[in-house]
């Protein structure tokens, strides 16, 4: 039998997700897949979907909770 932890999952409007929780891009992603441009497109895209269109397409974000309650990007497309 496997040992694996418990994996659960929300599915949430990033406004809220915003609201309940601060949003990072862990250090270990910004060498080799996050560059300036990168960041600024999200936290473009993710202001368009707050304040634009009550239905705005953002594509996929993943993101993982760390024990203290930060949201980390995992993915974002």
């Amino acid at each position: 039998m496997s040992k694996l932890g418990r994996i659960s999952f929300n599915l949430k409007g990033i406004a809220s997700l915003l609201k309940e929780s601060y949003l990072e891009v862990p250090k270990y992603q910004r060498p080799y897949a996050w560059r300036d441009e990168h960041v600024k497109e999200l936290l473009a895209d993710l202001s368009n979907a707050v304040r634009k269109e009550p239905e705005y397409f953002l594509g996929t974000v993943v993101l993982s909770a760390t024990e203290k309650g930060v949201l980390e990007v995992v993915e974002f497309r």
